[in-house]
C-alpha cells in the first residue's frame, strides 16, 4: 500500500514541477514582456535639458560654428563641448538638422592648449542620440526620473527582460513566507483533512483487528510463532493502536512546533538586523532598497535614482554583466525553490493522512521499513522550515551588513544575492537527505535535462578550463591551487605505485603464477596466430600485384618518411651551431632566438656529459688504488672465483688502466701545451724547477703528475740539450716526485740521447725506468761500466757529439 501510495505521490509531483513545464512558464512571461512592454532606447547619448549627456559627461551648448572655426566644423554647425584635462570633446549637427527630432550627431576630438588652440586627435564617428522631444516627454513623468535604457546593441530586449526580473523577484519574496509556513493541523470534524484521515483510520483499525485475529488463531494452533514472537509483538501492538488513534494530532503538535521554532528563528534575525539599522548614525543604504530600483538604476546608466543609491560612487557598463547573472540565477532558484516548497505543502498534507498505515506498519518486523520511510520523509519535511528560517534569516543579515558598508554599486548587487543564497540553496538540502522530495528536486535540477543545471554546468566547464588555463600558465594567485593540485598528483602518483605493489605481491603467490602463465600463454598463441596472418600477408606481397603495390607505396611513404625525419633532424642540428644560426635566423629573428638558445642548452649538455666522463674516472682512479694498496683484502674479492689466479689478472688489469688513463690524461696536458705554444723555458720550469706557470688563462701546476709528465716529455725530447737532460737525470730522475714519470724520461732517453750518450742503453736504461738515477757519479758509473766493457768501439765514439765526449772523459779522468 505504501509503495502503491508512494508511486501516486512522486508521480503527482514530478509532473508538478517538471522542468519543461518551468521553462516554458519562464520563456512565456519573457514573451510577454517583449510584447506588451514599452519601447526602451538604447542610445549612446541622450538630452538633459539643453545640454547633451555622453559616456556619462555632460557637453555644454548650444553653440553656431563661425565660418573658419578653429574646430574646422562646417559653417553655421550647431555644436557641444566638453572640456577637461587639456581635452576638448565636440558632439555637433549639421547646419540644417532638426535638434528636436535628431536620432544621430557627430563625434570629434581634440588636444586643446589655451586660449583657442585645437588640435585633432579622433577621426570623425556618428553616435546615436535620443530624441530631444523622448527625452522631454521622459521628464515629465510622474516619478521624473529618465527611461532610456544604458546598455547598448540589445537593450531594447534586455532592459524590459530585466526590468519584469527584478520586479517580479521583489515580489517571490512576498510567497516564501506563505509557501515555508504550513497551516495549523485542526481536529475540525467538517475539515477536508479531519475527514480523509478518518478514512485511513478506519482502514488502519481494520488492520488492527485482523492482526489480533491471527496472533489468536496463532496460539490456539500453538504454532511456533505464537510462543517466540507473540510476546514480542505485543508491545508494539498495544502502543500501535494507541498512538494510531491519536496520530491526527500527534502530528498536528509536530506541525505546529516546526512553525513556532522556524518563525522564532527569522523572527530573531530579522530583528538583529533590525536593531543594527536603528542603532547606526550613518545612512541606511537598505531603506527601500529592491530588486526593481537596483535593476533600473543600473539598466539606466544611473540616471534613474533608487534609494539607498545615493551614497553608491559610480560604476562602469561592466555592473549589467555582474547583474544580468546574478538576476537570471536568482530568478531560476527561485521558480525550483517554489516548486520544491508547493511538493513539500502537499507531502505534509498527505503525511498527515496515512500516518495512522504508518503507525500500523511499525508493528511488524518485515513492515517496519515503511513506517522509518515515513518516519524520515515527514521529519525532513518538518525541519525544513527552521533550517531555511535560520539560513534565510542568517542571509538577509549578512546581506544588510555588506551593503551598509559598500561604496560600489557591484557590492550591492552581490549583498543582495546573499539574500536571495537560501533559494540556491533549499532544493539541495533536500536532494541530499535522500528523500522523496529531494526526488522531486533532482528531476527538476536534473543535470542532463533541468535547465538550471545544465547552465550550471556550461558555466562550471567554462570556470574548469579559465583555472586550469590560468595554473598552467603560472599566473598570479594560482599558487595555493598549483601547490594542492601538485599534491593530488603525488597521491595519485602513490596511489598507482601501490597498485604495482599490490599486482606484484599477487603475482608472486601460486594463483597469480599460474593465471599470469595461462594469460602469457594465451598471449603467445595469439602471436603465433598473428605471426601466421603476417606470413601469409608477406607471401601476397610478392604474389599478389594489388598487394605489392601496396608495399611498395608504403615502403616509399616509408622511406619519405625517414628522409623528412633526418632533414628535420639536420636542421635541428644545425640550430645547435652558431653558422647554423647565421644559416637559418638570418631573416628570421624567433629562429635566430631559438637557435642561441638550442646552443645553451647544447653546451650544458657537453658539460655535464665531460663532468660525468670525469667522474667515472675519478671512481675507476679511487677503485684501482683501493686495489693497488689491497685495503680490505679487495684484490681477493676482486679475483673471484679465479682465487690467486684473478688476484693477480685484476692487479694486473688495474695497472694497466691506471697507466693508460695516466697517458691519456697526460697527452692532454701536452696537447694544451703545444696550443697555447708554450716556450722552452716555460717546459724547463715545470719540468727541472718545478715552478707553476700561468699562460693565456691556463695555470699548470708543477706538482700535478700530469703536468709534470707532459712537461718531462716535451723536455727530453725537443726542448732542452744534451746538457740539460744530463742535469735532469742527475738531478731529478731519482727523486721520489718524478717516480711516475720515469717511464717518460726514459723514453726521452731512447729518443733522443742514445746517439750522444751510447752508455746510458741496455741495463742502465732499466735502471733510469725503475729507480733512476742518484748523482752524476751514478752515470759516471754507466760511462766506465761501457768502456770497461768494450762497448767503445771507433765507429760509437765518432758519431757521439761533443757533449757525450765530454761527459766520458769526465768519468774515465775521475776514475784516475
Amino acid at each position: 500500500m505504501w509503495n502503491f501510495a508512494g508511486g501516486r505521490i512522486a508521480n503527482s509531483l514530478s509532473s508538478l514541477i517538471s522542468g519543461a513545464k518551468i521553462t516554458a512558464a519562464l520563456f512565456a512571461a519573457i514573451l510577454c514582456v517583449l510584447v506588451f512592454s514599452q519601447n526602451t532606447y538604447a542610445a549612446e547619448a541622450k538630452w538633459e535639458n539643453n545640454s547633451i549627456v555622453y559616456d556619462n559627461k555632460k557637453y555644454d551648448g548650444p553653440r553656431i560654428a563661425p565660418d573658419n572655426s578653429e574646430l574646422g566644423l562646417p559653417q553655421g554647425a550647431t555644436y557641444f563641448e566638453n572640456k577637461s584635462s587639456g581635452k576638448s570633446k565636440i558632439i555637433y549637427f549639421d547646419k540644417d538638422a532638426d535638434l528636436e527630432s535628431a536620432e544621430g550627431a557627430k563625434f570629434l576630438e581634440y588636444k586643446f592648449s589655451p586660449p583657442d588652440k585645437y588640435t585633432k586627435v579622433s577621426g570623425e564617428k556618428t553616435i546615436s542620440i535620443d530624441k530631444k522631444s523622448d527625452s522631454d516627454g521622459a521628464s515629465d513623468k510622474k516619478d521624473g526620473n529618465a527611461t532610456s535604457c544604458a546598455v547598448n546593441g540589445i537593450g531594447y530586449i534586455l532592459c524590459p527582460i530585466m526590468g519584469f526580473l527584478s520586479d517580479s523577484m521583489d515580489k517571490f519574496f512576498d510567497f516564501i513566507q506563505y509557501f515555508l509556513y504550513t497551516k495549523p493541523v485542526t481536529n475540525d470534524n467538517n475539515s477536508s483533512l479531519y475527514r480523509a484521515w478518518q478514512f485511513i483510520q478506519s482502514i488502519a483499525n481494520v488492520c488492527f483487528v485482523i492482526m489480533f485475529l491471527y496472533i489468536i488463531y496463532a496460539y490456539v494452533t500453538s504454532r511456533e510463532m505464537a510462543t517466540k514472537g507473540v510476546w514480542r509483538m505485543f508491545p508494539r501492538l498495544i502502543i500501535a493502536a494507541v498512538v494510531v488513534n491519536v496520530s491526527f494530532f500527534i502530528c498536528a503538535a509536530l506541525v505546529d512546533l516546526s512553525n513556532i521554532i522556524g518563525s522564532s528563528l527569522q523572527d530573531m534575525l530579522i530583528a538583529l538586523r533590525d536593531q543594527l539599522i536603528a542603532t547606526q548614525t550613518t545612512t541606511n543604504k537598505l531603506d527601500g532598497l529592491t530588486w526593481g530600483s537596483t535593476t533600473a538604476y543600473v539598466l539606466s546608466g544611473g540616471t534613474i535614482a533608487a534609494n539607498g543609491l545615493f551614497t553608491i560612487a559610480t560604476y562602469g557598463p561592466s555592473v549589467v554583466y555582474l547583474l544580468v547573472p546574478i538576476l537570471v540565477t536568482a530568478v531560476i532558484a527561485f521558480i525550483v525553490t517554489l516548486a520544491v516548497l508547493a511538493a513539500r505543502q502537499a507531502l505534509i498534507i498527505i503525511l498527515v493522512i496515512i500516518s495512522p498505515l504508518a503507525f500500523v506498519c511499525y508493528i511488524l518486523p518485515g513492515t517496519q521499513k515503511y513506517f522509518d520511510k515515513w518516519k524520515d520523509l515527514f521529519q525532513t519535511m518538518l525541519m525544513l522550515y527552521p533550517i531555511f528560517s535560520l539560513l534565510f534569516g542568517g542571509s538577509q543579515l549578512a546581506g544588510y551588513l555588506i551593503a551598509q558598508n559598500a561604496s560600489r554599486i557591484e557590492v550591492v548587487i552581490l549583498a543582495m544575492f546573499v539574500q536571495a543564497a537560501p533559494l540556491i540553496i533549499t532544493p539541495f538540502l533536500i536532494k541530499f537527505s535522500g528523500s522523496l522530495l529531494g526526488k522531486v528536486a533532482g528531476i527538476v535540477n536534473d543535470p542532463s535535462k533541468g535547465f538550471a543545471d545544465k547552465a550550471k554546468n556550461f558555466s562550471r566547464q567554462k570556470a574548469d578550463l579559465n583555472r586550469a588555463r590560468r595554473m598552467a600558465n603560472n599566473n598570479f594567485g594560482t599558487g595555493a591551487a598549483r601547490y594542492f593540485d601538485g599534491n593530488r598528483r603525488k597521491d595519485e602518483a602513490r596511489a598507482k605505485k601501490y597498485e604495482a605493489r599490490r599486482q606484484r605481491n599477487w603475482n608472486l603467490t601460486n594463483t597469480g603464477r599460474a593465471i599470469a602463465i595461462e594469460q602469457m600463454r594465451e598471449e603467445a598463441r595469439l602471436q603465433a596466430s598473428e605471426n601466421v596472418n603476417k606470413a601469409s600477408y608477406e607471401e601476397m606481397k610478392l604474389n599478389d600485384s594489388g598487394v605489392k603495390r601496396e608495399a611498395i607505396q608504403n615502403k616509399v611513404a616509408e622511406m619519405n618518411l625517414n628522409t623528412r625525419t633526418a632533414q628535420v633532424q639536420t636542421y635541428l642540428e644545425e640550430l645547435k651551431t652558431e653558422k647554423g644560426a647565421r644559416l637559418h635566423g638570418q631573416n628570421n629573428p624567433e629562429i635566430a632566438s631559438w637557435s642561441k638558445r638550442m646552443q645553451q642548452l647544447s653546451e650544458e649538455d657537453k658539460v655535464e656529459l665531460s663532468r660525468q666522463n670525469f667522474a667515472k674516472d675519478e671512481i675507476n682512479a679511487d677503485f684501482h688504488k683501493k686495489l693497488l694498496a689491497n685495503q680490505g683484502d679487495i684484490q681477493m674479492k676482486a679475483g673471484g672465483i679465479k682465487g690467486q689466479d684473478g688476484k693477480m689478472l685484476a692487479v694486473a688489469n688495474a695497472v694497466v688502466e691506471t697507466r693508460a688513463d695516466f697517458i691519456k690524461n697526460s697527452k692532454a696536458v701536452a696537447e694544451v701545451m703545444d696550443h697555447i705554444r708554450l716556450s722552452g723555458d716555460q717546459i724547463a720550469k715545470l719540468a727541472y724547477k718545478g715552478e707553476d706557470v700561468d699562460e693565456k688563462g691556463y695555470h699548470f701546476d708543477a706538482s700535478n703528475s700530469y703536468v709534470l709528465d707532459a712537461a718531462t716529455g716535451k723536455y727530453m725530447t725537443d726542448k732542452a740539450n744534451v746538457l740539460m737532460k744530463f742535469d735532469l737525470l742527475k738531478d731529478k730522475s731519482g727523486q721520489d716526485k718524478y717516480a711516475e714519470v720515469r717511464s717518460t724520461i726514459t723514453e726521452g732517453v731512447q729518443k733522443t740521447m742514445l746517439k750522444e750518450a751510447p752508455f746510458l742503453g741496455g741495463r742502465w736504461l732499466d735502471i733510469l725506468n725503475t729507480t733512476g738515477y742518484r748523482d752524476m757519479d751514478h752515470i759516471n758509473e754507466a760511462v766506465r761500466d761501457y768502456v770497461m766493457k768494450g762497448k767503445a768501439k771507433q765507429e760509437i765514439i765518432a758519431d757521439m757529439g761533443a757533449d757525450g765526449l765530454g761527459i766520458v772523459l769526465e768519468a774515465i779522468k775521475d776514475r784516475g
